[in-house]
């Protein structure tokens, strides 16, 4: 009998122990000693041993960490866990008709020590542990891997902390293509390398969390926040700071807001939408929750659907909130709906302003306002439009409002645009200080509102109104103590308030400075 690591005795049945606590070499390169176990079976004949065997005794765990935080981590210790006790301190062989087996002193957690363990950023670093395997660890045991780390924190010293790094069966672990598998459990005389990632914190990803509140505090806060985050009605969103997302790349729109998102007076600025699919642009495609308190800055847009920089479908509520300079370029398709703020409204919109200069190109048949595209059946109260804002359709047919492009019903009140409005196709176009088509399915209501707005035509084709382009419809629209002072040039029909009243109820309104010409 021979043993390797080597015993002072040698005896059968010969008793082997091994802790389930060890300590890493201080460098982290495996030796022999610190490796695998075996057992040397073979006849010992003069000087020489006979008919040699090497059994193996236990298996290695190598463990490859990764540090993807922004800061060094100091890795103090590994551990891995089972549900139930299989990592066995001691093993005692013993010969009957062949070598016997027994396994004793079960635990459930197997620790390794690595002392100045320094993992600098993006970095690597490898831990060694044996083990003795045995039957109880079948492809569908399930481990946790987890790491105490310490960080030095600006203002705060060491920090150390207690991580999950990994959870899985271990069928799981080896499932990349040329891992050694381990279907039936471990093998002893074999390694088995664990990928281990030390994940960047929340405040490296660019924001924190307090249970459902979570801080933006960096651009990259926004893309890194989890998207069942922005899903759910019980969290809020805060922006800490003024966002620049001109190194972020192109933005991807998050399908749902349920949240509020507050953006505590700062803005996001140099934000770039592009998409070629047929869903919704905008910072989201539907919003259901709240936004409120924020400013978006510099953005530009390209696309050809339904398209707003705040949402493509406004369901919930936009509050204080605005846009200050912007470049939205919209092509191809037809029938679509195209705001500034939002594509279609059926929320809420209250004191929303555009301002600086922002310009809206549409080059096909769209709906397009300078708040939204559609008022559906939402409320629009408060919108200010800025006299910047430049919104034109090049194309063959189209609404283009300075507030809204098509109220289907719902409701402005206290509303004003300055914007200038231009029709420069080849076809009909609806064009109005406020709305540029109020030919509604639903009751519509227009309340206390004010356009200054220019407005210009270069075809005979186009309608346009001081106030609303093209009226018309079986429903109601009610236009109450609203005032127009846009200017209108150009070809095409015109009315100081609007071309066509049919179905309007006007009351207390006027018209002034039309100079048309």
């Amino acid at each position: 009998w021979g043993i390797y690591p080597a015993q002072e005795a040698v005896s059968t049945p010969l008793s082997f122990t091994l802790s389930n606590v060890a300590t890493q070499p201080e460098g982290g390169k495996p030796v022999l000693q610190h490796t695998m176990c075996m057992l040397a079976e073979g006849v010992v004949e003069g000087n020489t041993v006979q008919r040699l065997n090497f059994n193996h005794l236990t298996a290695l765990f190598q463990f490859d960490l990764t540090n993807q935080r922004e800061s060094e981590v100091v890795v103090k210790s590994l551990s891995v866990e089972a549900d139930s006790e299989i990592f066995p301190t001691e093993l005692t062989v013993a010969t009957n008709d062949g070598l016997v087996y027994s396994y004793a002193g079960k635990k459930n957690v197997l620790t390794l020590n690595m002392p100045q363990s320094v993992i600098k950023t993006g970095e690597s670093a490898t831990g060694y542990m044996n083990f003795f395997p045995t039957e109880g660890m079948t492809g569908e045991t399930e481990l946790t891997f987890s790491l105490v780390i310490s960080t030095n924190e600006d203002g705060k010293g060491e920090v150390e902390e207690n991580i999950v790094v990994k959870k899985a069966t271990i069928n799981a672990l080896y499932s990349k293509p040329g891992a050694l598998v381990p279907t039936e459990g471990y093998v002893a005389g074999k390694r088995y390398i664990v990928n281990l990632s030390i994940a960047p914190t929340t405040e490296d990803s660019g924001y924190t969390q307090d249970g459902n509140n979570y801080t933006i505090i960096k651009s990259g806060g926004l893309k890194a926040l989890p998207v069942e985050v922005w899903s759910s009605p019980d969290a809020t969103i805060t922006l800490d700071t003024d966002i620049n997302m001109k190194e972020e790349g192109n933005w991807t729109p998050v399908a749902t807001l349920a949240a509020t998102l507050d953006g505590n007076n700062h803005s996001i600025s140099n934000l770039t939408i592009s998409s070629e699919e047929n869903s919704g642009l905008g910072l989201f495609v539907t919003n259901n929750g709240t936004i409120k308190n924020l400013s978006l800055n510099n953005v530009t847009a390209n696309y050809g659907y339904q398209l707003g920089l705040f949402a493509a479908d406004n369901k919930g509520n936009i509050e204080n909130c605005s846009v200050n300079g912007a470049v939205i370029n919209v092509s191809g398709g037809d029938d679509k709906r195209v705001g500034i703020l939002v594509g279609v409204n059926s929320g809420v919109i209250s004191d929303c302003r555009v301002e600086g200069r922002v310009t809206v190109g549409i080059s096909s048949k769209h709906t397009a306002g300078g708040i939204a595209g559609e008022n559906a059946s939402g409320t629009i109260k408060g919108a200010f439009v800025g006299s910047d804002v430049v919104i034109t359709n090049s194309s063959e047919g189209g609404d283009l409002g300075g507030i809204v492009g098509w109220i289907n019903g719902g409701i402005l009140d206290g509303c004003c645009s300055l914007a200038t409005i231009k029709c420069t196709g080849a076809n009909a176009i609806n064009l109005g200080g406020l709305i540029g088509s109020a030919w509604a399915s639903n009751d519509a209501t227009i309340i206390a509102s004010h356009a200054g707005a220019k407005i210009e035509s270069t075809t005979a084709w186009c309608t346009m109104g001081g106030l609303i382009g093209q009226g018309g419809g079986a429903n109601t629209k009610s236009l109450t103590s609203c005032y127009s002072t846009s200017m209108m040039s150009g070809k095409g029909d015109w009315g100081g308030i609007t071309k066509t009243n049919s179905n309007f109820e006007c009351n207390t309104c006027y018209f002034m400075n039309c100079d048309y010409a």
